[in-house]
């Protein structure tokens, strides 16, 4: 829990819309499954104060572990839990705390709305998901993905799009050979995939081989990656083991460009990049472990390696995620203007 609050404390959008307590407290959607009880509780949002280390203050949230045990009973006690997982939960609790969207009635009917152009498509879907889901959570964290399943026989195509939280990513191998950077990391995630059967083509009428290709519609400003280390059985759905292997990651200036859709609203002339703010790091076994957190303060823009009652500046920058599970990264230029950050989870 520790390792994922302090990633988030790292992330300057999400920070600055809590501080300001008359905000967020109007958008305070009491009507939630949390009925507001993790946005507006102060001892959340309170920053731990150890970005240079020297005050020496700890802030143990035992409040908020208490609150979230009562939401969610599967985080209580002290047993390892996934950080995924849980960062998940907490930004959905804090999502739906002020959550503004409200029901809202729409005209299209399914008909019409496969009949539009994929432009068109992906600004009906953005605005049926925003209608229910307009917060300033989503705002920072929220993307879209497009999907794309394509008839080998009559070359029918079917484009979906749904909004996206984060970006789980392999770790294993392709073709035998291991992954061992974010690109490849990335290459494999977004790869077109043949099935072939199990999905019936609507102009064909029939089950038929189709491609299956995934790209990013919207990009968020805030990126959240995930490297999947932890190896699930076939056989019981269950995880079996850890993957170790090594995955290099860059600092600065990451693209997604390669997996963007031609109707992204970014200008290809001006493509996004994102920078690195924060790392949260598994170490340890599938049996047991421990996370800590490597992030960058947005206020001198230093690295610090945090434990859960330590911080200390290291110049040691986190180039490589060899026992981690989560990856958050922000980004230099969007369209409208916006910092954009990558948290990784590894």
């Amino acid at each position: 829990m520790n390792s994922v609050l302090q990633c988030l404390f790292a992330i300057r959008p999400l920070m600055s819309y809590f501080a300001d307590a008359r905000r967020y407290a109007r958008d305070i959607n009491r009507n939630s499954g949390t009925r507001g009880q993790l946005a507006k509780g102060e001892w959340f949002w309170r920053r731990v104060a150890m970005d240079t280390g020297s005050s020496g203050r700890v802030v143990a949230p035992s409040a908020l572990k208490r609150q979230i045990e009562k939401l969610a009973p599967q985080f209580a006690g002290y047993d390892q839990h996934d950080a995924q997982e849980f960062m998940r939960f907490l930004l959905d609790g804090l999502h739906e705390d002020v959550n503004r969207g409200c029901a809202t009635r729409y005209t299209y009917r399914d008909a019409d709305f496969d009949a539009l152009p994929d432009d068109q498509k992906s600004i009906v879907a953005w605005n049926r998901y925003i209608g229910f889901n307009r917060s300033t959570v989503f705002d920072i964290f929220g993307g879209q993905l497009q999907s794309t399943v394509t008839c080998t026989v009559c070359a029918y195509r079917s484009v979906t799009f749904d909004a996206f939280w984060d970006l789980s990513l392999p770790v294993a191998s392709r073709s035998g050979v291991p992954l061992t950077t974010l690109g490849e990391c990335l290459d494999a995630h977004f790869a077109s995939e043949h099935l072939d059967d199990g999905y019936k083509c609507d102009r064909c009428g029939v089950m038929r081989r189709v491609v299956k290709e995934l790209l990013v519609a919207r990009l968020p400003p805030v990126l959240t990656l995930h490297f999947k280390r932890f190896k699930v059985s076939a056989y019981s759905g269950q995880p079996e083991s850890k993957i170790d292997t090594p995955i290099s990651y860059p600092l600065a200036r990451l693209t997604l460009a390669p997996y963007t859709s031609p109707i992204s609203p970014v200008s290809p002339a001006s493509p996004v990049t994102y920078d690195l703010v924060a790392v949260s790091h598994h170490s340890g076994t599938l049996g047991g472990g421990h996370y800590t957190a490597t992030t960058r303060s947005f206020d001198n823009d230093r690295w610090y390696d945090k434990n859960d009652s330590t911080a200390s500046e290291t110049t040691r920058l986190a180039k490589t995620a060899a026992c981690g599970r989560r990856l958050r990264i922000s980004c230099s230029t969007v369209h409208p203007p916006v910092l954009m950050m990558i948290v990784i989870v590894i």
